[in-house]
């Protein structure tokens, strides 16, 4: 069963509307808020995600059945669902709302939040598909917390009522092992055995490492290369050339090695972005100017080049969420193959920041999704996030580093490669700086800065040391 990405990163209202009308089922009025606050924890929003997306994509379940089980659902009917997905896939057979509608329609209880369009709409309303591991453990988290508050009452109880043939040691023995129990309920993430890496380990063995693609430039080579399934986080000064270098970089590697690209970029619009891509290419101007400028079959030649290699991932109508992105390359990825993805600028996102949570662990959470998608699909990721603002140092700012980005060092601690794009101000040519603050693995490179001249009329970053050579 098929649902259009799109369509389905649409809805996460409806699954609020939707919490909203079981909790209202199950409880009756809206209660006051102290009843609110004295609510067991549960997660209505991740119980119905998880289980849209496994009904989308049947092989979301076997992501999460090994930890995840219907005892674990604060909701009874969605338990019953789950359990009734898992019977319907561990046979052969396709879950989705038609094939369970039979077994649902004598449910009273599900008739009493929608009967079986209830289903229909769990699968609309889904918000992404690639996120069930981390649903589900927001469900036992919730169930982990509940038996937690179970067991404290059922503390205060026997310790209220005095009985002679008690022990208190004993009892508290028994709370303790069943407390230890509650809080090391397996959610799927913490404990894994050599045959979950069995496959990967003899992939490593018989073909070494992913390989590691040229830049293009002799002296960014000399730092470091690219590698699918990692994640580089970019930063710089405003108008120092983050979205060019990223760009550049993308065209050099279409070129050399056949990549292909999704483009989630807020910083030009599409034909302007088709325009610096096809200067480019070309190594000629688009615009009138001094030189002369690409002739309109030039501009015909490389948008049919282009065409095979970049695809643009854009929210005409609404600010897109991560999770929105991340599931549209998730389909170009499906469709084209693609082997890299550019999300520029973060700040451009539409963010949803829970109350509860500090902005360093909400950028924290959402780099881990990123680097999740790249391991994934094996995808490398240019992640562009501006810094804070600079302090000057007499007439000039200073190259920042990755703890300068907005929100959290974690810009820093996730990234596999921290690149800092930064235009020398002493140069006497339009020189860039491309520095490497971080690299992750020494297979890919290591800390250094490279120096490019940056070419004006066409948006091309040369190598000084290509150019010395060859002259």
């Amino acid at each position: 069963m098929e649902v259009d990405a799109r369509g389905m990163a649409a809805s996460r209202g409806d699954l609020l509307t939707m919490a909203g009308a079981i909790a209202m089922s199950r409880d009756g009025a809206t209660g006051s808020g102290e009843e609110l606050r004295d609510a067991p924890p549960k997660n209505l929003e991740a119980e119905m995600a998880l289980l849209g997306a496994i009904l989308v994509n049947n092989a979301a379940f076997h992501r999460v059945s090994e930890f995840l089980r219907p005892e674990h659902f604060a909701e009874p009917v969605h338990g019953r669902i789950y359990e009734a997905i898992g019977k319907l896939v561990e046979r052969g057979q396709v879950a989705n709302p038609v094939t369970l509608k039979n077994i649902f329609d004598q449910d009273s209880a599900l008739r009493e939040i929608g009967g079986a369009q209830y289903l229909a709409r769990l699968v609309v309303s889904v918000v992404t598909i690639l996120n069930t591991p981390d649903y589900a453990a927001s469900i036992v988290d919730s169930y982990r917390r509940r038996e937690m508050i179970k067991l404290g009452e059922a503390i205060s109880d026997r310790a209220r009522n005095f009985e002679l043939d008690s022990s208190l040691e004993a009892d508290a023995r028994q709370f303790a092992e069943r407390l230890t129990s509650a809080a090391a309920a397996p959610t799927g993430t913490e404990l894994k055995t050599i045959d979950d890496y069995r496959d990967d380990t003899l992939e490593l063995y018989h073909h070494g490492r992913e390989r590691a693609y040229a830049t293009g430039w002799r002296s960014v080579d000399a730092l470091m290369k690219i590698r699918r399934g990692e994640l580089s986080v970019v930063t710089g000064i405003p108008n120092h050339g983050k979205s060019e270098f990223v760009d550049a970089l993308t065209v050099n590697l279409a070129m050399l090695h056949g990549w292909r690209f999704a483009l989630c970029s807020f910083e030009n619009p599409p034909a302007e972005h088709i325009a610096k891509i096809a200067e480019k290419y070309l190594a000629l101007p688009f615009w009138e100017g001094p030189s002369m400028r690409m002739s309109e079959r030039e501009l015909a030649r490389a948008m049919d080049w282009a065409k095979s290699h970049f695809f643009f991932i854009r929210a005409e109508n609404s600010a897109p969420t991560l999770d929105w992105i991340l599931a549209e390359a998730a389909n170009a990825h499906a469709r084209h193959k693609i082997d890299g993805l550019s999300i520029d600028p973060h700040n451009e996102i539409e963010h949803h920041r829970p109350s509860n949570q500090t902005e360093t662990e909400y950028v924290s959470h959402g780099l881990g999704k990123v680097k999740r998608f790249a391991q994934r699909f094996g995808v490398h990721v240019w992640y562009v996030a501006h810094p804070a603002k600079m302090p000057r140092e007499g007439e000039t700012i200073p190259p920042p580093t990755l703890y300068d980005i907005s929100g959290s060092a974690n810009w820093a601690n996730k990234a596999d490669v921290g690149l800092v794009v930064y235009r020398d101000p002493d140069a006497t040519s339009p020189m860039t700086c491309i520095y490497t603050r971080k690299v992750r693995f020494k297979a890919v490179g290591k800390v250094g800065v490279a120096r490019l001249r940056y070419d004006v009329r066409t948006g091309r970053y040369l190598d000084p040391l290509a150019e010395a050579t060859n002259g």
